[in-house]
């Protein structure tokens, strides 16, 4: 597993690589240490899915990739609705 981390020691994103390439899921975090996003890769591409939150915490959108590509529905969420 690699981290990347903010000059404040707080995790800016972490993953995993497989022969050079991005494998697994992929997690970022902002600066006050909220997560903000998951996605999956294979062979360096996003595949797979994806959620993004906003600085809440709350979630924003989530959905599927296939090959760095959006595939089928992203469902996208107003912050007001709460969804965690």
């Amino acid at each position: 597993t690699w981290t990347w981390y903010y000059e404040s020691g707080k995790k800016k994103m972490e993953g995993n690589f497989l022969h050079g390439k991005r494998v697994g899921v992929w997690y970022t975090w902002d600066e006050t240490g909220m997560m903000r996003s998951l996605n999956t890769c294979a062979d360096d591409k996003l595949n797979g899915p994806f959620a993004r939150c906003y600085a809440s915490g709350y979630k924003e959108e989530e959905g599927t990739y296939l090959d760095d590509e959006l595939n089928g529905t992203v469902t996208r969420y107003s912050e007001a609705d709460g969804v965690k």
